[in-house]
């Protein structure tokens, strides 16, 4: 109708550097994260299940950026499913900051299992969101 068809940036080549910005940015405060515990080893209790759900939001975001380029490229033009993709991408980037501790949290003594227990709710809300997200996209 107004001939913006050939404009459109609906494309992998436009969302590719948003995307590798946004999932870099989530997976350097991960890796600040890990670098700080390493620092400080006898200022951190450890809980597990916190180590594996970290570990599985650093899987998933690595597994959405190697996968986004043939999803992306699959979708491109539809106007639709490219902004349900890159809401669900930015569902996954929000749960992955949500698990991190803030930088503040980490000068003195951390607990992971109180740290857990104070995000969960949030945490699992967006994971279950993601996971919708990922079902409705899928049809």
């Amino acid at each position: 109708m107004f001939g913006l068809d050939e404009y459109s940036s609906l494309t992998w080549d436009s969302a590719a550097w948003i995307y590798s910005v946004i999932i870099g940015v989530v997976l350097v405060r991960y890796f600040m994260f890990i670098a700080n515990l390493l620092q400080e080893p006898k200022a951190i209790k450890f809980y597990y299940p916190y180590l594996a759900f970290t570990l599985a939001n650093i899987l998933a975001l690595y597994a959405a950026w190697y996968t986004g380029n043939q999803t992306y490229t699959s979708i491109e033009g539809d106007t639709f499913k490219f902004a349900l993709r890159s809401f669900t991408d930015a569902v996954l980037c929000i749960s992955g900051l949500i698990i991190v501790p803030q930088d503040k949290l980490l000068e003195d003594f951390f607990d992971m299992k109180s740290w857990f227990m104070r995000i969960k709710k949030a945490y699992f809300f967006m994971v279950a969101l993601y996971l919708l997200l990922v079902q409705v996209f899928s049809v």
